[in-house]
């Protein structure tokens, strides 16, 4: 299931599908959802496409170094076969 942040829905639907959102959400990594809260929330007002992408650069090399990502790589190898 890709992960997309625009979605239209009916008004009728709104509620179950802000709680397919959380629960897609909740699969995710603490830090990665912090760290992409914080590049959206900084990203907004970013000075150039250059400073965000610099950001974008940090965060991807501090999640390396968690011990989620391996599990992460090797779950996203199993579904890729």
């Amino acid at each position: 299931m890709k992960f997309s942040t625009l979605k239209f829905t009916e008004p009728e639907a709104l509620m179950g599908t802000a709680m397919e959102t959380a629960r897609q959400m909740l699969g995710k990594t603490p830090l990665g959802l912090r760290l992409t809260k914080e590049a959206l929330n900084l990203n907004s007002t970013a000075p150039s496409l250059e400073a965000a992408i610099e950001l974008e650069n940090r965060n991807q090399s501090l999640l390396v170094f968690t011990p989620e990502f391996e599990k992460t790589v090797q779950s996203f190898a199993k579904k890729s076969k």
